[in-house]
């Protein structure tokens, strides 16, 4: 975190220190954010809160700020003072934290959990909890501690003013200051050392506002003042960094790798003792998890980064019984169960492969890949054209904004895909196709925009006069894959060849294709992506006649936050993180005849930006941004 001038956090309440006691203040709340790295989801209505709340954990200050996901802003308790901002929760800003999740107990009390990748150690913060009369309270800051400390017994007499510690900026820590005989020097034991020096009756707060205080008197070499500060924050050591949390009931569950294996450990989410350990065989490599169900057991899947496989675990018995094979060692993975549009159930594990741009898909009850285009022979998944970041499954269905034949707009469940180049794209999770815009995969169309892009005949040698039909309901030359991704943006190159009387076809992508086509016998090129149908004229093709057909893929990718709605990009999401799903209602809920409107969400953080975006899955737009 880059320091703050002292000047913005003022005179808070003033005690004169023997033995230091508790006092805090909730002026100043930081507002921004420091490495995005990941991010958690409080259900709304379950808690404290009427509607979801997120919690994002900043790498590099160390701080976990709450958001208001459905009013798009920093989280506040007043529905009426939307600028009294609730605290953040700081961990101090030596950690490097990894990921975040949050648990709601049996008695209403919230406790947030993190990962320390820097300690190693894994964190465990109180956070809201509720009094005798149901309201809300948060976990204040207190002071304790030895005060001033006369290493050298020389009679020193310093006193230790204004003590303060705040709300949203201290945690639990051991501050040391200490005197070298010419200046004094501040360290936390979890904000490190600190840049701004302390002078003798001068008030002094620590470079992120985490204390204030005022020294006051003399002092010799070797002198030092400790300060305790405590927000109920515990730390657990481990013997290696835990990369993923995952809340499963009473329990959270973390993964972890080392130099010569990896496995899962899983403690107890009140009182965070180890309950159980699961460790896998040597040269695996254990990242991110996805909870599910198969045959009525609760199912951890977790990608193993160093070998081209996912695990399954079985969390009543802590077994790691079976492995799922993978294209090539893992980034992510995530599960979505349900109904497909005809009514049929599907449980299906989404795959990312590292360095593959794409996504896969298996059936894990079945035991078999899904392959979402049967017309080739390999199972290829969706591709995606950059490698995957992130992946996460919705909460509920999403509405497509593509209708159907019979001019319906589906709904089904979808998986959220972040992409290295800054894309958030959307699959299918009931065929693994991927999700498009209102046209879907498309060449020029004379409906939609002038014709000048059709694909004529560039006639070589003596005329020809053959020609692509055009659909006269459609206003396009050629029809496309209904399974989104199969299709992708490319430029296609039919070019005849008279000693086979046909046309030799060659996408910029895919290649030159083994069919060839044959005038007036509709084409269909090797996966199915795309068809069309050459007409012969009066003067027939000629060697080296050519037509050039530019296709897009139609795939409905979000490129950055459109936070005023005009249609145009205001932030790129450059490199963005794991998306979360969340879901709130909007308009009537109280019954009637209002149907209820639930929007599909996701909660993104964009780690070089900066900032997080709230996608909404329904409309395939992010439009709201938090700096």
């Amino acid at each position: 975190m880059r320091p703050l001038p002292q000047r913005v956090y003022g005179r808070a309440v003033t005690l004169a220190l023997t033995f230091l006691s508790g006092c805090n203040t909730t002026e100043g709340i930081l507002l921004h954010f420091d490495g995005p790295i990941a991010a958690a989801v409080l259900s709304g209505g379950t808690s404290v809160f009427d509607e979801p709340v997120g919690l994002i954990a900043n790498q590099r200050s160390g701080l976990i700020v709450p958001v208001d996901l459905k009013a798009g802003r920093l989280l506040t308790l007043s529905k009426s003072a939307s600028f009294l901002r609730t605290p953040s929760l700081p961990t101090g800003s030596s950690r490097l934290l990894g990921d975040v999740e949050v648990y709601l107990g049996p008695d209403g009390s919230t406790t947030v959990w993190a990962t320390d990748t820097g300690g190693p150690s894994v964190l465990r913060l109180p956070w809201y909890a509720l009094d005798d009369g149901g309201e809300p309270v948060l976990t204040p800051v207190t002071t304790s501690g030895r005060g001033f400390v006369d290493a050298d017994a020389s009679g020193d007499d310093v006193l230790v003013l204004d003590v303060s510690a705040r709300d949203g900026f201290a945690t639990t820590e051991d501050w040391g200051i200490s005197f070298d005989g010419t200046r004094w020097w501040v360290e936390g034991t979890a904000s490190g050392p600190q840049t701004v020096e302390p002078r003798v009756d001068v008030p002094y707060w620590t470079d992120g506002g985490e204390l204030g205080f005022t020294i006051s008197g003399v002092a010799t070499a070797g002198d030092r003042i400790e300060i305790h500060t405590e927000t109920g924050l515990v730390e657990t050591p481990v013997d290696h960094p835990i990369i993923d949390l995952v809340v499963v009931g009473d329990e959270v569950w973390g993964s972890y790798s080392d130099e010569t294996g990896s496995g899962l450990m899983g403690w107890d989410a009140t009182t965070g003792d180890l309950r159980r350990t699961v460790r896998f065989s040597s040269g695996t490599g254990a990242g991110r998890m996805a909870l599910g169900e198969i045959a009525g057991r609760a199912v951890l899947f977790v990608a193993d980064t160093r070998l081209p496989m996912v695990h399954q675990v079985d969390v009543e018995t802590a077994v790691d019984d079976a492995t799922i094979p993978a294209a090539a060692p893992v980034v992510d993975v995530a599960y979505s169960a349900g109904l497909d549009m005809s009514g049929a159930a599907y449980t299906h594990l989404f795959i990312a492969p590292v360095g593959l741009s794409r996504l896969d898909v298996y059936d894990p009850v079945a035991g078999a890949p899904v392959d979402p285009n049967p017309l080739t022979v390999e199972t290829d998944g969706v591709p995606l054209g950059s490698p995957v970041s992130g992946i996460a499954a919705s909460v509920g269905s999403v509405w497509q904004q593509k209708v159907t034949s019979s001019g319906a707009r589906p709904r089904v469940p979808a998986i959220a895909v972040a992409t290295g180049d800054g894309y958030v794209f959307q699959i299918d999770a009931s065929t693994g196709c991927g999700v498009t815009d209102f046209r879907g995969a498309h060449g020029p169309n004379q409906l939609w925009s002038s014709s000048d892009g059709y694909a004529s005949i560039d006639d070589i040698g003596a005329a020809s006069d053959s020609a692509m039909w055009i659909d006269a309901d459609s206003g396009e030359q050629a029809s496309f894959s209904t399974c989104g991704g199969v299709t992708q943006s490319e430029t296609w190159t039919i070019t005849y060849d008279s000693a086979t009387t046909s046309w030799e076809v060659s996408g910029s992508h895919s290649g030159l294709q083994e069919k060839h086509a044959y005038d007036d016998v509709r084409y269909l090129n090797d996966d199915g992506a795309v068809s069309f149908l050459i007409v012969s004229g009066a003067l027939p093709a000629t060697d080296g006649d050519q037509f050039f057909l530019a296709v897009s893929s139609g795939l409905l990718a979000i490129k950055g936050v459109d936070s005023n709605l005009d249609g145009t990009v205001d932030t790129a999401l450059q490199f963005p993180g794991r998306p979360t799903a969340f879901q709130y209602e909007v308009g009537p809920t109280g019954g009637g005849w209002d149907e209820v409107d639930r929007r599909e969400m996701m909660l993104l953080p964009v780690t070089d930006a900066d900032t997080a975006a709230r996608i909404e899955l329904d409309g395939g737009k992010a439009e709201v941004e938090w700096q």
